[in-house]
């Protein structure tokens, strides 16, 4: 199958770049005016993501080292509190600093959705793509979050990595080492929240549709590059195999459907709780 090549967009202008430069410029000043304001541990899960950090830094096992009776099983993944751990190491009483992660993260996607656009808005305009990165760069939601120490940011950040690779694979311009590049995204993707794995499906089958069975030995590859590196953080850090699967993140997740809280137990399929958590939000919109 002959990949099919994007149609060529023109050149950006420099009133583009100066717009783009304008964007950063306010949404730093956002990010700096915002962040003091929120208190850590007042709200979301923020506390838990420096706890798990620390863990990786001075724990005997990856968990929450917060509670006296030993570490607890963790609520999420690794990935987050990988990036946070050396500044945790570094910083371990500044827990200001460990913002950095997320607004480094939110200026990063601001920088990608804008350079690039042509792979990320395929056969659109520059200027749809300089809209993107403002409504991006200047939403409040954004803003809050960057003042928070939350994995939307990073994990938004790999999902933009990952498009604008797949794109490129699709199109023939994404060099022989492709999926070694791929294996170490889907890592950081899935591993960063447990709903990577759907934002994968859809890449994995995108790539399929573009590309067809010449992509499976790349996507193999990129696969095994994924095991391997996930070996790595289990032989260099306290993260055990064990931690990987979300056991706790689904049993979370079954509580908060059925309306018990935390069970015990998930005895219902997580692709049926997430069928019947769609119908309640839709059985109370239709309410509304």
């Amino acid at each position: 199958m002959t990949p099919a090549r994007p149609v060529p967009l023109a050149r950006l202008t420099r009133w583009q770049i100066a717009a783009w430069v304008l964007v950063m410029l306010v949404s730093v000043a956002l990010l700096w005016h915002d962040a003091p304001k929120f208190q850590l541990g007042a709200q979301w899960d923020d506390a838990d993501y420096v706890v798990l950090a620390h863990s990786l830094v001075v724990g005997d096992r990856y968990g929450l080292i917060n509670d006296p009776g030993g570490a607890q099983p963790a609520n999420y993944p690794f990935g987050l509190p990988l990036l946070l751990a050396p500044l945790a190491a570094l910083f371990p009483r500044n827990f200001a600093l460990l913002k950095l992660v997320p607004q480094a993260a939110t200026l990063f996607n601001l920088t990608l959705l804008f350079w690039g656009w042509p792979e990320l808005g395929r056969g659109t305009s520059r200027w749809w793509g300089l809209g993107v990165t403002a409504l991006y760069g200047l939403s409040p939601l954004v803003v809050r979050f960057g003042g928070e120490i939350m994995s939307e940011a990073p994990f938004l950040a790999w999902c933009l990595l990952g498009i604008w690779l797949v794109e490129r694979v699709a199109t023939g311009r994404a060099g022989r080492y492709w999926p070694v590049a791929l294996g170490g995204l889907v890592l950081a993707m899935t591993f960063t929240r447990t709903v990577g794995f759907f934002v994968l499906a859809g890449l994995v089958g995108y790539l399929l549709y573009r590309k067809g069975r010449v992509a499976l030995p790349g996507l193999v590859a990129a696969a095994l590059t994924s095991l391997a590196l996930a070996a790595l953080v289990v032989a260099l850090t306290n993260v055990r195999w064990v931690d990987l699967w979300p056991a706790n993140y689904l049993q979370m997740t079954a509580g908060l459907v059925s309306g018990e809280g935390r069970v015990n137990s998930q005895e219902v399929p997580y692709p049926l709780l997430l069928l019947q958590m769609a119908g309640r939000h839709l059985s109370v919109d239709m309410r509304n």
